[in-house]
């Protein structure tokens, strides 16, 4: 991220500021749950049973975890993409 672009969204940030109203307590219980269950480190290490028992269906689908490393090879292409596009 540019630093221009970097500034403007912190500063933006900044004032912005947010409330769950009647959605709190269900909020809470939510992050609750996820700290317990260690339910995003189940995620990342593609813990099929966070969704469902049978593997096939949830493993082939969690690929998406891995798409920012595995676009690096790739920032050149998408760099002359963005250019053509401009």
């Amino acid at each position: 991220m540019s630093d221009n672009l970097e500034q403007h969204f912190f500063s933006k940030q900044a004032g912005f500021e947010a409330a769950l109203g009647t959605f709190e307590e269900r909020v809470e219980t939510a992050f609750k749950d996820l700290k317990e269950n260690q339910i995003i480190a189940r995620i990342w290490n593609l813990d099929h049973t966070v969704w469902k028992a049978e593997p096939m269906e949830i493993s082939n689908r969690l690929g998406w975890l891995d798409s920012p490393e595995s676009m690096l090879d790739n920032i050149a292409e998408i760099e002359a993409f963005v250019e053509e596009i401009r």
